[in-house]
């Protein structure tokens, strides 16, 4: 019987690695955001804040903040003469999850725009974060996938997302083509991807 001690001891380490990261402490607070002024487009915005450890992640905070906070005042300007009262509404969902001995906390972000008077969304947008609460880097969602999935993750999404479509009756399966771009937006909930 031959044993592998380097298997053995990696799987020690990332045993131990996984209690340490289990342990990081975080913060999501809400920053809410409305804004009246303009009676043909108004807003109604919760973004997160995300503080790790007591440390806030002002480059990710900012970068949020930023994307919708820009995009609602350029909307704003274009919109001051609409023929419809409208809504930009932003919200956001949070999961904690463990990734291998990652910790990991997933952000989706999502807006709409709301027509006030017909009450449909005229447009609607997720965005995710991944965030390695360990290292407090973002992570791509296909690092996450090939570590949740292994190396044929793309075979795997392209599957699953084949078997939805033609289960749903959206297409037949022989007409049916699809590649993962990398502009897709993949979220983990409670370890799933």
């Amino acid at each position: 019987l031959e044993i592998d001690w380097q298997i053995l001891i990696d799987n020690e380490q990332d045993e131990t690695l996984k209690i340490q990261n289990m342990s990081i402490n975080y913060e999501v607070t809400d920053v809410k955001n409305s804004d009246t002024s303009n009676k043909k487009f108004k807003s109604d915005m919760t973004l997160p804040k995300v503080s790790i450890e007591g440390e806030e992640l002002t480059e990710l905070n900012t970068s949020i903040d930023s994307n919708y906070n820009g995009l609602y005042n350029k909307f704003k300007e274009q919109m001051a003469t609409a023929d419809s009262n409208y809504t930009y509404i932003v919200s956001y969902n949070k999961y904690e999850n463990m990734v291998g001995s990652k910790k990991i906390l997933s952000l989706t972000i999502y807006l709409r725009i709301r027509d006030d008077d017909t009450k449909e969304n005229t447009v609607e947008q997720i965005t995710t974060y991944n965030i390695d609460l360990a290292t407090k880097e973002t992570l791509s969602e296909f690092d996450i996938a090939k570590e949740l999935l292994g190396k044929d993750y793309k075979t795997i999404i392209k599957s699953k997302v084949q078997d939805y479509v033609v289960d749903k009756g959206m297409m037949k399966d022989s007409e049916f083509t699809y590649a993962i771009t990398g502009f897709e937006s993949f979220y983990i909930k409670d370890g799933v991807f």
